[in-house]
């Protein structure tokens, strides 16, 4: 199984075995294949690298990535956030992906939680033999604060503008946390869904009606990870005094926005919030945003830095989770309180553990996602023993948090048209004025000649010079002399293995080409034509000529109506520029007003 653990893990991109189209599409196999491939990837994969794996070594980085990718690919496909028959069929399928090993996926479960146990029971089992480890053991930490009153609520000052639903005092809220940094990033956010706390993920669905109850929550959210964000740096400094070399850890960047969205939810649950005043400001309770660890060599280190980090901050909480004597990872939990100047305090959590429960928390950790519900798709309860209605709100939220497949085939299918678009028209434009140029030749306009091949070769040339000072290096400086650019942009740009990708990004070598060649072939010709036409006769108008014109119109005004739309829509231009920023209505219908209101207008 080790072998089998070790060769998946060599796969580069795990979402290239396309997995969840081979488990589940029936256009790669009949039904009753693809059940059987479930239950083999199951039986042959999961279950013995659940069971043993993972319970005897920590797996690698690329292990644990092939890992929960096919405990991912195991769920079945993603619904789609346009409402239909194809979205139910998905969410059908969904439900009963694994209903053939259903049962026994629990008892794995199970299994593994004691076996996880059992390696940890005589160490806890030694533990009070020790002097400190039986003080350890024996400290039960009176509450200071109630549990009910262990969130934001009363820390922080509430975030009125969401339980009015102010959009205009949101923006401010966020602008004063630097969270909106420009009107670029707000119009990111409310027509894409993006954001640079996201990545590179999309979060549409949250965005996409202010009317709706996430779209709030997901604003106070951001609010929350704002002003985590704004101590952040000060607090793993403080906390790094405490330690010792080697003792202190710091976590890998605040909690996701998909994680404090998900705990809102389970606390709606919880905590009986229904309407909407009080659901809105359920990112409040989560109060593990901020975090850190410690790994301690021996009990008695381990109540001295509790002792520290208690004199030094005010600790509404502290849980020992050594002297409850259950489950297999046990830790001290201190949740201190942080000052935020005027917006008031927020409280961050602190782990201290002993090095034997780091090794095998370790181990366990990427079971503990799959048990934790990450990839749990039904309402059975898991070895933790958590309400099915928190394993579905936990599910349920993370349907309505993914990508639409559907509008993500659109959006490629569009772009992959408008890169063909654009090739077709630039060399259309190529093609009428070559032939332009020989028939001025042919009708003995030797000058009009000379100036339509002139400009030609002048634009090629500097085109490439261009292209060369902007290390773009020594193959595209060649195929611009041989005006093949936008075609070997246009591939640089759809292929996964583009030429020269590491000395300048695709998309901006596209938008440089598209510039010159507006500035410097398009329009020039254009003017150029249209003067010669003035003065030629009538019967001397040829219709090529007419067509070598509005073949450079139409070049012009594409390219306009192209970077209008990129700038406002594609992800990789708002990168790139993001300072360039405009509006872009989201029904299709008014966004094709749009653009062809700017092509008329171009043209």
């Amino acid at each position: 199984m080790n072998e089998l653990a070790t060769t998946t893990s060599q796969v580069v991109d795990p979402i290239k075995l396309r997995l969840p189209d081979l488990l589940f599409c029936e256009l790669e196999a009949p039904v009753d294949e693809l059940a059987r491939r479930r239950t083999r990837l199951w039986e042959l994969f999961l279950k013995p690298m659940t069971r043993h794996v993972c319970t005897s070594r920590k797996l690698t980085r690329e292990e644990k990535r092939m890992f929960l990718y096919c405990w991912k690919a195991s769920m079945g496909p993603e619904p789609s956030l346009s409402r239909g028959p194809h979205t139910k069929r998905i969410v059908a399928l969904a439900k009963a992906a694994r209903q053939d090993y259903e049962d026994d996926m629990a008892d794995v479960f199970r299994e593994t939680s004691v076996l996880f146990e059992e390696m940890m029971e005589p160490f806890y089992s030694g533990l009070p033999k020790n002097v400190h480890g039986a003080i350890l053991c024996g400290f039960r930490p009176a509450a200071k604060v109630d549990a009910e009153d262990m969130t934001h609520l009363s820390m922080l000052v509430t975030p009125t503008w969401a339980v009015k639903r102010c959009l205009v005092s949101a923006v401010r809220a966020l602008r004063s946390l630097d969270v909106i940094r420009s009107e670029g990033e707000l119009s990111d956010l409310l027509q894409q869904g993006r954001h640079w706390y996201f990545g590179n993920e999309v979060k549409a669905a949250v965005f996409s009606d202010l009317s709706r109850l996430h779209f709030w929550m997901g604003l106070v959210s951001l609010w929350m990870l704002g002003i985590h964000e704004r101590v952040s740096r000060e607090f793993q400094v403080e906390m790094k005094k405490i330690g010792l070399e080697g003792e202190f850890r710091a976590a890998p960047g605040l909690k996701k926005f998909d994680r404090i969205m998900a705990k809102a939810f389970e606390y709606q649950d919880r905590h009986g919030l229904e309407s909407f005043e009080d659901a809105v400001l359920s990112p409040l309770y989560v109060i593990d945003v901020l975090r850190c660890a410690f790994n301690l060599k021996t009990p008695q280190r381990l109540l001295e830095v509790s002792s520290i980090i208690v004199g030094r901050f005010p600790t509404p909480r502290m849980k020992n989770g050594y002297a409850t004597r259950n489950g297999f990872y046990r830790d001290v939990k201190l949740n201190i309180a942080i000052q935020c100047g005027a917006l008031g305090s927020i409280l961050a959590e602190v782990q201290l553990l002993l090095e034997e429960v780091v090794e095998a928390k370790q181990k366990m950790h990427a079971v503990y996602q799959v048990v934790r519900g990450d990839f749990w798709t039904t309402e059975a309860t898991s070895v933790e023993s958590k309400p099915a209605t928190v394993t579905k709100r936990r599910v349920s939220m993370a349907k309505r948090l993914a990508p639409s497949m559907r509008t993500v085939e659109h959006t490629s299918t569009h772009t992959f048209m408008a890169l063909i678009a654009a090739v077709l028209l630039s060399y259309f434009d190529l093609i009428t004025t070559i032939l332009v140029g020989l028939e001025f030749f042919r009708d003995g306009y030797q000058f009009a000649g000379f100036a339509t091949f002139g400009m030609l070769a002048l634009n090629l040339c500097l085109q490439a010079l261009v292209t060369y000072s902007t290390n773009q290096g020594v193959v595209a400086t060649i195929v611009c002399l041989v005006a093949g650019k936008t075609l070997f942009d246009t591939y640089n740009v759809i292929s996964d293995t583009p030429f020269c990708a590491h000395t300048v990004n695709p998309i901006r070598a596209q938008a440089l080409t598209r510039f010159l060649e507006g500035l410097l072939d398009s329009m020039p010709q254009a003017l150029f034509l249209a003067i010669v036409l003035v003065q030629l006769k009538s019967e001397n108008r040829r219709w090529i000529m007419w067509s070598s014109l509005l073949f450079s119109i139409l070049s012009l005004a594409y390219l306009a109506v192209a970077i209008e739309a990129s700038v406002d829509m594609n992800r990789n231009y708002r990168r790139l520029f993001e300072r360039i920023h405009g509006y872009m209505p989201g029904p299709m219908a008014r966004r094709c007003g749009v653009l062809v209101g700017v092509y008329t207008f171009i043209g």
